[in-house]
């Protein structure tokens, strides 16, 4: 039980790092809501399944290579489909510069 715990843990970890960055434009396609819904319907048709026979360690064993291995499956579809939809993964974040902030003028002490 405790091994499931880590490998969960780890699992949890490696997918946190992996939103660094963001998709960026790379040619003519759908926009960017469009081609990310069209193609995350796309991966999660690319599953497939699986059958294991044997004592509960190694079934479990095969539960969870199973499972790491369709969603890195999932992650190649739906970024194949991103750049064929005109769309590609950075992980350079592009910064926007920020925006001057207007200075209101101080009224004078004489004037109301």
């Amino acid at each position: 039980m405790k091994r499931i715990t880590a490998t969960a843990i780890v699992i949890a970890l490696v997918a946190s790092n992996a939103s660094a960055g963001e998709w960026q434009r790379i040619g003519p396609g759908l926009g960017y809501e469009q081609a990310d819904a069209y193609c995350e319907l796309y991966a999660m048709n690319g599953g497939r399944g699986m059958v294991a026979f044997g004592n509960p360690n190694f079934v479990a064993g095969a539960m969870i290579g199973g499972a790491i291995g369709g969603l890195i499956r999932r992650a190649r579809l739906k970024s194949n489909c991103m750049v064929l939809q005109g769309w590609k993964y950075s992980n350079v974040v592009a910064r926007a510069k920020p925006l001057p902030v207007p200075v209101k003028p101080r009224a004078k002490k004489g004037n109301r």
